[in-house]
């Protein structure tokens, strides 16, 4: 066991090569998710139709389709209602993103941005390790890089969401290790850059830096740095959500179990990580009120401390939301209990402590008993870390080579997408609307844009078998479809909608998962034969 340590300990290539490893594997898995068409067909396609458009001027300003959301603070509406830039999130980093994309016009960079960004606290631990070897940073970081979710996690949909747990552990770790005042407030403000659930990220990191200073007498005139930076902040948002003006869903306050505020927790669903954060802050605030007596159990018992009172109301919540299945948490971006696990240990080592020998105050590092008690849990651990990256049947290897699979079957969707004028107008499905997300002239025909359909359903809450919306949907694809790409499942509904449009309609190509349509208006059929010639079908 001590020449495991020693292995990891001594050779400063293991957090590099981490990284590198693992921002490698999440940007492959990426994009073999993306050729193999599999990201969730809404969130993704709005993402990356966003870089998309933004990239180009010349592009349309409002999307093919628009989700229906809500956000932390409870309010809810349609994305881009007036303009691509209005948003029911509070996410600039999306520009960066979109900027990234218009330099390949392709969204592997976007990948690999994410994949950076996702495993940056790997590459950050290398430099904080270097001067302390803590070996409770070593392996929380360990664990938070070889998790089974990670790879599934790290590029989920393009949400910018997803980058809020790395930056927040960089901002922990600054502080708990001290770094420089600058190092820290650059973190602090990146929070900001992501969404709109920094507001209350931001707002319990100032309290925990300001009960910390109470308690050990360090990192005082921070607090007030970080609040005047978040004063700053709350100011930009309300000004950003009073433009969008998104109104409050008032509804969501009172419809389950845990009363209001278990309602608050369970709406933030996959951002429940952050409720780790408020967790902490209970502890801080009872540590504080009460120090005199609890400040050597504080000292000496903070990781055992911090594990209990963050994880109990935890697994109370994720016990209640039942719509989040087990699975989501070992493989998907629901791993709660992997976050919470990893930051636990973050907390637990910025808790400064008395060395047993010395009696000194200083970062708590971990004694030589307690390493070994780690790695010996985390070779117990390996088993389930070799399941979910390799054995089980939603592992990493076993979902990568599905993709693999699947990838081939989209193949010649991609190289056909490369062929079509811009001017063509696309009807896709759900599943391949995320093909065809850059195209000026692509309609989901089961969620037509909010402009389109307002009059119809106002709240956008679709009805296909609607006599209007069939009437609307006929007359779309008379007036601007020249190509019907559907996935096998849709196929024969889209056959019977292309009929009722009265419209020609040619099978072009296909295969067992996707079917290729030529439409054309049945008095003119040449358009069709037009079409195939573009495309290289037929003589």
């Amino acid at each position: 066991m001590k020449k495991i340590i020693n292995f990891i300990k001594n050779r400063r290539f293991y957090f590099i090569g981490l990284f590198t490893l693992m921002v490698l594997a999440s940007s492959i898995f990426a994009y073999y998710k993306y050729r193999a068409l599999a990201y969730e067909p809404v969130d993704y396609t709005l993402y990356a139709q966003f870089a998309a458009r933004i990239a180009n001027f010349d592009a349309e300003t409002g999307y093919s389709m628009n989700s229906f959301g809500r956000n932390t603070f409870l309010m809810k509406g349609i994305e881009s209602v007036d303009t691509i830039h209005q948003s029911i999130h509070f996410e600039p980093v999306k520009y960066f993103t979109a900027t990234l994309y218009a330099v390949t016009n392709s969204p592997v960079l976007i990948f690999i941005f994410y994949s950076i960004g996702f495993f940056s606290p790997v590459l950050y631990a290398f430099f904080l390790y270097r001067k302390s070897r803590n070996q409770l940073l070593l392996w929380g970081i360990t664990a938070y890089a070889l998790y089974p979710a990670t790879i599934h996690t790290a590029t989920a949909d393009l949400r910018p969401l997803i980058l809020l747990t790395p930056v927040l552990i960089l901002l922990i770790l600054s502080i708990i290790f001290e770094r420089s005042r600058w190092e820290q407030i650059i973190f602090f403000n990146l929070l900001f850059l992501i969404r709109e659930e920094a507001l209350i990220i931001a707002g319990a990191i100032i309290v925990f830096v300001y009960l910390r200073h109470k308690l050990l007498k360090v990192g005082g005139r921070q607090a007030t740095v970080f609040l005047k930076n978040y004063l700053l902040w709350l100011v930009v948002m309300a000004t950003y959500f009073m433009w969008t003006g998104y109104a409050i869903d008032t509804t969501q306050l009172s419809s389950n179990k845990l009363g209001i505020l278990g309602n608050y927790f369970l709406f933030l669903g996959d951002e429940l990580v952050f409720a780790i954060i408020i967790a902490a802050m209970a502890l801080l605030g009872v540590i504080v009120k009460y120090r005199r007596q609890l400040k050597s159990l504080w000292l000496h018992y903070t990781p055992q401390i911090s594990f209990a009172v963050i994880l109990m109301p935890l697994v109370l919540i994720f016990v209640l939301s039942s719509d989040k299945p087990l699975s989501e948490m070992i493989y998907g971006r629901y791993e709660l209990f992997a976050w919470s696990i990893i930051l636990s240990v973050l907390f637990a080592i910025g808790a400064r402590g008395s060395n047993e020998k010395t009696g000194e105050v200083g970062i708590n590092f971990a004694t030589e008993k307690v390493s070994y008690l780690i790695t010996l849990f985390l070779i117990l651990c390996i088993p389930f870390f070799i399941n979910g990256h390799l054995v089980g049947t939603n592992s990493t290897y076993n979902t990568f080579l599905t993709y693999k699979k699947e990838k081939r079957e989209a193949d010649f969707l991609f190289a056909l997408r490369d062929k079509i004028p811009s001017s063509v107008g696309i009807l896709t499905d759900f599943s391949t609307a995320q093909l065809f997300y850059a195209s000026k002239n692509m309609y989901v025909y089961n969620r037509l844009p909010y402009s389109m359909v307002k009059d119809i359903f106002e709240d956008y809450s679709i009805n296909k078998k609607d006599e209007r919306y069939q009437k609307m949907l006929s007359k779309l694809i008379q007036k601007r479809v020249q190509l019907a790409v559907s996935e096998s499942s849709y196929e024969e509904e889209f056959l019977e909608i292309l009929k009722r449009a009265d419209m020609r309609v040619e099978s072009l190509e296909g295969n067992v998962k996707y079917e290729v349509f030529a439409v054309c208006n049945k008095k003119e059929s040449e358009d069709c034969e037009q079409l195939k010639k573009e495309l290289d079908y037929g003589k």
